[in-house]
């Protein structure tokens, strides 16, 4: 059985059209404290706490009539861990900050979008090795610190030939740094039933995608085709 707590704050702010230009600007923040104790036999056996404060600030602009998008900023700030009879992740703390931007641009029969983010991470666990008690599996030692640089781009392109009909081609190429549990887990799970070994050697996953896509409508009837095709560097299973 699990025992659950969790209490979550939330606030929410906007401001429309404040400056010739700017059509919205948005901050919202939430905290999020969470905890759950696994059971067995009547006896707890794993604690999870995940304790989550995360922001966002973006703002919305459309300084041309043929031109919009918006800027923003991201962060998150979280201690977790899983401590107890065996330790299945040690307490780290995650400082997580992004940078992005969205932009589209109308030209004639074309339309362009392209966005861009930036992701830097930095975890610090509480300790200085990984150590699965009785076993033979030697201490895994770990750094003060990990780092991780994650950059993202996206471009679509859209031609509306006719007032039915457009093509549209999609790139995109993102990257993901991988999570502290992907990182230190070493234990059993009892929820999932699985024993966990992270690795703390991974790097950045990214994924790239590549679509072509058709589209027509008419006033009763719609059509729309899509390939694409994506690959996977890196990939964390």
């Amino acid at each position: 059985s699990i025992d659950m707590q969790q209490t979550r704050y939330d606030f929410k702010s906007e401001w429309y059209e404040p400056f010739s230009g700017i059509e919205r600007i948005a901050f919202r923040y939430g905290q999020v404290d969470y905890q759950h104790t696994e059971i067995e036999g009547g006896s707890p056996f794993t604690t999870f706490r995940n304790d989550v404060g995360e922001g966002r600030f973006e703002i919305d602009h459309k300084l041309l009539t043929n031109f919009s998008g918006s800027f923003g900023a991201q962060w998150t700030n979280r201690d977790f861990s899983a401590l107890g009879i065996e330790t299945f992740v040690p307490e780290t703390t995650q400082n997580t900050l992004g940078l992005f931007t969205t932009q589209q641009l109308l030209l004639g029969d074309w339309t362009i979008k392209a966005g861009l983010r930036t992701e830097k991470t930095s975890l610090d666990p509480k300790v200085n090795q990984l150590v699965l008690r009785r076993s033979a599996l030697p201490p895994i030692a770990l750094p003060d610190q990990f780092e991780y640089q994650a950059d993202s781009a996206a471009l679509s392109l859209r031609w509306d030939f006719t007032d039915e009909t457009a093509l549209t081609l999609s790139l995109n190429r993102s990257k993901r740094s991988p999570d502290l549990q992907e990182l230190l887990s070493l234990g059993p799970h009892l929820a999932t039933q699985n024993f966990e070994i992270g690795n703390i050697a991974l790097k950045n996953e990214t994924a790239n995608v590549v679509d072509l896509g058709f589209e027509w409508q008419s006033e009763r009837l719609s059509v729309s085709l899509d390939a694409y095709y994506n690959w996977t560097d890196s990939y964390i299973y």
